[in-house]
């Protein structure tokens, strides 16, 4: 299967990858590494927030070193 990402398709699992995090939903976050999530994707880009700072926030700190 080819990893190559539409702009569109990327935005989508980066979304889904930090509402993922934000929730504590560990396995669905590898799983959403796993087909091509960005762990360093911008949810916002006036914030620059990322999956990363969303657990942090939420408390999920076993979600944090994926």
């Amino acid at each position: 299967m080819s990893k190559i990402l539409t702009k569109e398709r990327q935005q989508k699992l980066n979304d889904m990858l930090c509402k993922a995090a934000q929730n504590g939903k560990k396995n669905l976050v590898l799983c959403l590494i796993d087909i091509g999530a960005d762990v360093n994707g911008v949810i916002n880009p006036n914030t620059g927030t990322t999956a990363l700072i969303l657990a942090a926030r939420s408390g999920h700190t076993d979600v944090i070193p994926l």
